[in-house]
């Protein structure tokens, strides 16, 4: 009895210790396709999408405008691209707002200096080759009926 516990104790170790490894490749996922809604301080409400990865990300708004939040004011500005990073025009956004001249839809950021390092680590190894996480895939999606649970295509 002894030793079939031993052995589970180090199957449950190994186990964990595994996981613990896999567990940062395993996050990487790119940002929800699906809208979120905010709420501007004067009861204005937006429907903003997040765009991008865990290396590069931002926030669009429904007509393809980069946006971010003035933590000052509260408001959603529309926003610029400046040396690689994305910094608030000071133009509030609002749906059907005329934006600021020579703002360009979909401004995005540079890379992190995270996925510079991961990639200069991976690459010079010869053990992965970066991809651009953008446009449409295809991909197998089996679906499951239950008996017990009425059959859905809600993927949210």
């Amino acid at each position: 009895m002894r030793k079939y516990v031993k052995s589970g104790i180090l199957i449950i170790i190994v186990s964990a210790v595994l996981a613990l490894c896999a567990a940062p490749e395993s996050t990487a996922k790119p940002a929800s396709p699906f809208p979120f809604t905010v709420e501007q301080p004067d009861g204005t409400k937006l429907e903003l999408y997040k765009r991008g990865d865990e290396f590069r990300n931002w926030t669009e708004s429904a007509d393809g405008y980069t946006v971010l939040k003035n933590e000052a004011s509260g408001y959603w500005e529309f926003a610029e691209s400046k040396d690689g990073k994305l910094v608030s025009t000071g133009v509030e956004y609002s749906p059907g707002a005329t934006p600021p001249a020579g703002l360009e839809k979909q401004e995005k950021p540079e890379v992190n200096a995270r996925f510079q390092k991961v990639v200069s680590e991976r690459s010079a190894s010869g053990v992965w080759t970066p991809r651009p996480i953008e446009g449409e895939y295809r991909v197998l999606l089996i679906l499951v009926g239950f008996e017990d649970r009425d059959f859905s295509n809600d993927y949210r």
